[in-house]
């Protein structure tokens, strides 16, 4: 059995909302995911899920997303802030974009209105990259 047998067809989950995420919950170890009568996921494995992402530019520009604004208070430093805030803290992830194999891109006070990015490198110097990030309400 692959993965991709745990993935419902589209058909089955709707049409989700911009801005949400439909999240089926994955069987744990020695269970597996038995569909109702009609074929469905069973009530209750399915959640709709906040979820904001983007890229942001090195200048804090936005080049991709919406539901949020950025503000770039110095060089290194992006503040990510939620159009509309989560009903919880977010999971975020982030990623970078430079080229340089010694960057660390660091995410600092999540909370439910957004998030900070910091870019430095091993040395700590501070650099200003571009990055992309994903935040989904936990």
């Amino acid at each position: 059995m692959s993965d991709s047998s745990f993935a419902p067809p589209a058909s089955q989950l709707g049409t989700p909302n911009v801005g949400t995420l439909q999240v089926a919950a994955y069987p744990t170890a020695g269970q597996g995911l038995a569909l109702d009568a009609k074929g469905k996921i069973p009530a209750g494995l399915v959640t709709s899920r906040t979820m904001v992402c983007g890229i942001v530019s090195s200048t804090g520009t936005i080049t991709a997303g919406t539901g949020f604004t950025v503000t770039n208070p110095a060089t290194g430093v992006y503040n990510v802030t939620f159009t509309t805030a989560m009903t919880s803290s977010p999971a975020v992830l982030v990623t970078g974009a430079s080229s340089q194999a010694n960057r660390i891109f660091s995410v600092s006070s999540i909370a439910t209105t957004g998030f900070t990015v910091n870019d430095a490198d091993s040395a700590a110097t501070v650099h200003g990259d571009a990055f992309s990030f994903l935040a989904v309400q936990t």
